[in-house]
């Protein structure tokens, strides 16, 4: 937008003005916050800290509306190779391919990328495995440094995330949202 009849555009306020527009047509709802065990840098010792979770069965309500599940459950032409697999797999447990249908298999990545010269950001992820959309959507971001350091190689942290994770597809699996 231009300000007082100038010709070039106001970008004194770019970013907040970037997170105006964000907040108003992001479809995902508000993050969950869990204290997880970390390292306390400074005092060299252990801590806690709060971890930025979106839920996954939050997640999938907004981005797959009532009617469209559809295109998130199909295969497409490029996937038939994928669901031969999938309908022997099926098989082997009994199970017919409406049954199979009727399940979203969902995939996990964890990655790690630098974001300053001391330090990197750990980064966890899903996306679904078949259908027309191939995005994958942020499940939490922490510092690296912050893992905890108290002989368990950051055990207590990641284990303390993956139960948040667990909860969030406990709780999809039930369909029965808190």
């Amino acid at each position: 937008r231009t300000r007082k009849g100038k010709e070039r555009p106001d970008s004194g306020n770019s970013a907040r003005a970037l997170k105006r527009v964000l907040r108003k047509e992001s479809v995902l709802g508000p993050v969950y916050t869990a204290d997880v065990p970390s390292w306390d840098v400074v005092g060299d010792k252990p801590s806690t800290c709060k971890v930025d979770f979106l839920p996954i069965h939050e997640v999938l309500e907004a981005v797959a509306p009532e009617g469209q599940e559809g295109e998130w459950r199909s295969f497409d032409e490029h996937q038939q190779g994928f669901r031969m697999d999938l309908e022997d797999w099926g098989k082997r447990l009994g199970l017919a391919m409406p049954t199979l249908a009727s399940f979203l298999p969902i995939a996990l990545w964890g990655d790690s990328a630098p974001f300053t010269k001391r330090d990197s950001v750990f980064l966890l992820t899903f996306t679904v495995l078949f259908g027309v959309h191939r995005r994958r959507f942020w499940l939490c971001a922490f510092n690296k440094k912050l893992m905890c350091q108290y002989g368990c190689y950051g055990r207590h942290t990641l284990d303390a995330i993956f139960d948040v994770l667990a909860w969030t597809f406990e709780v999809l699996l039930a369909n029965k949202y808190p």
